[in-house]
């Protein structure tokens, strides 16, 4: 078995760090901006390209439901033949060429092979269908609701890019932290060994010193392997190559002192279910309206021949057609009565996302104020965290505090500057969530 003495392990302590920098990160990143990130998104975004499609499918199906009331025209041309004497017979009457001869019984019961080519025209027209008029209004309503569903996407996605940036750029701080953290400690390390060789300091506290900066240079490893796996999350959202990592740019969402806390209805997840209850309501209608008559014009013209492609006599018949399902296994009955439940539902469903949103709003808040209040004592407790290194170090200089003293002020230094970033990067992700439960959408009602 190897053993390791502690100035070997902490020399392979150190290549590993180097080496893993060298190789695992870019040494250039790329400078983002937020505004720039959302503009990549709402272009490239993979699943908010799929949500505009469902929009694009939904806005045609709308076009599909004029049939609901235009005409339709239909052309065919047929060809026939047969040796079934009723069949036989009607195709002489309409090609208009039957002859006294055609009444012999022995013909009328053996005719042969009699051909009949047929071109006809067919006319439907929709006239009255009660169930099918709000069919149009239906479906329109389920595209504005699509069009609601993907507008709450892309500002959830919004949102969480938002955050995203944010988480970025609280680890690129926690790196800068690290690193003064890394500088102090060199600095300290330079002056311990400067110490230890005039036999003022032991070894034991030299290697304790060396042990804290190797475990500095290890945060800063991990802050940026963590800042390359949020760039890569942030280049998957904007459908970017993978391993770019990037610099964000200087952002800083100002929260207002008060904040509104009453939740906004014009919100489009919120229209989007008040949307589906009136559709719903729509399709109800459409499905009480199944009971009453349909009345349906129809008109055709037929061109019938014994040659192919021949157009001999013609023909015509036109008419309305009333038609009432007056009994039909009660389906009606029980799909009106699904229909009414699922109306329940998405109205129970509106008042809940209400509720959630509006507790939700409340939450956010407070976590605000927390992260505003946390600041505060946070610019104070790096001031007085900033005063007491100077102390010790200064005792330190003057062989009247301890090696462990320094070390400690300097990790307590350290952890209070990261506690200020976190509670920035609290309040600005906090404010980013609530303009997003805020976010307010004009209804095309």
């Amino acid at each position: 078995m190897v053993v390791f003495s502690r100035p070997l392990f902490f020399l392979l302590g150190f290549v590993f760090v180097v080496f893993g920098k060298a190789t695992g990160q870019p040494s250039s990143p790329i400078p983002l901006s937020l505004d720039s990130a959302l503009a990549r998104v709402r272009n490239n975004n993979l699943q908010l390209r799929l949500a505009q499609v469902d929009v694009a499918m939904a806005r045609n199906n709308t076009q599909q439901a004029k049939a609901v009331w235009m005409p339709q025209l239909q052309f065919s041309y047929s060809a026939y033949q047969t040796n079934n004497p009723l069949n036989a017979f009607g195709f002489k009457l309409q090609q208009a060429q039957v002859k006294a001869s055609d009444f012999n019984p022995d013909l009328l019961n053996h005719p042969g092979n009699v051909a009949l080519f047929q071109t006809q025209l067919q006319w439907l027209q929709p006239l009255i269908n009660a169930d099918k008029w709000m069919y149009r209004k239906i479906l329109a309503g389920q595209s504005e609701m699509a069009t609601l569903q993907t507008q709450r996407m892309g500002e959830a996605l919004e949102a969480q890019v938002t955050e995203v940036f944010l988480q970025l750029q609280f680890l690129v701080a926690t790196k800068k932290v690290a690193q003064q953290a890394l500088a102090t400690m060199e600095a300290f390390h330079a002056q311990a060994q400067h110490k230890f060789e005039q036999g003022l300091l032991p070894s034991s506290d030299l290697l304790m010193v060396g042990v804290q900066v190797k475990s500095t240079e290890t945060q800063v490893y991990e802050c940026e392997r963590q800042i390359a796996d949020v760039s890569d999350a942030l280049g998957q959202m904007m459908h970017a190559p993978m391993g770019v990592v990037y610099a964000p740019l200087p952002l800083s969402l100002v929260a207002p002192i008060s904040l509104d806390k009453d939740l906004p209805l014009e919100r489009a997840d919120l229209l989007w279910l008040k949307k589906a209850a009136t559709t719903q309501e729509l399709a109800i209608a459409s499905t009480r309206n199944a009971w009453l008559p349909r009345l349906n014009g129809v008109a055709q013209y037929q061109r019938n021949d014994a040659k192919a492609l021949g157009f001999g006599a013609g023909n015509y018949f036109a008419g309305l057609q009333l038609s009432w399902d007056i009994l039909n296994g009660h389906q009606t009955k029980t799909k009106l009565a699904s229909q009414q439940l699922e109306k329940q539902k998405l109205d129970q469903q509106y008042l809940l996302q209400v509720e959630q949103s509006a507790l939700a709003l409340q939450q956010v808040a407070r976590k605000m104020q927390s992260a505003q209040f946390q600041q505060k004592q946070q610019v104070q407790a790096v001031q007085q965290a900033q005063e007491a290194l100077r102390i010790v170090e200064n005792r330190f200089g003057q062989g009247l505090s301890s090696t462990q003293l320094v070390l400690q002020a300097q990790v307590q230094l350290a952890q209070q500057k990261l506690g200020m970033e976190q509670a920035k990067w609290m309040e600005q992700t906090a404010f980013a969530h609530y303009q997003f439960l805020t976010r307010q959408t004009k209804s095309n009602e």
